[in-house]
């Protein structure tokens, strides 16, 4: 059922947006935020725009200094996924 998908997925959001808007300075709470984006964009009517503030973040968070060689990958992955979705846009 995608509505129920939807519906638990933005609830997830949700509580992730709550907590990271909570503690801005917590890298591991922004970065479950990207993860959280990433899931709910399966999903969204607009996965573009979900995907593109993961991105954004991602990318804020590597800028800084805060995100752990380990998720660097997620970059890449960020991207990748975009201009899969602008592919099929044309």
């Amino acid at each position: 059922d995608i509505r129920g998908a939807r519906q638990a997925l933005q609830d997830s959001l949700t509580i992730r947006e709550k907590l990271a808007r909570s503690d801005p300075d917590n890298a591991t709470w922004q970065r479950d935020l990207v993860v959280a984006y990433i899931d709910y964009a399966q999903v969204a009517k607009d996965p573009k725009a979900v995907l593109s503030k993961a991105l954004d973040m991602t990318l804020e968070l590597d800028r800084t200094g805060r995100l752990a060689p380990r998720y660097k990958f997620m970059v890449k992955f960020l991207r990748e996924r975009l201009a899969r979705i602008e592919a099929k846009r044309r």
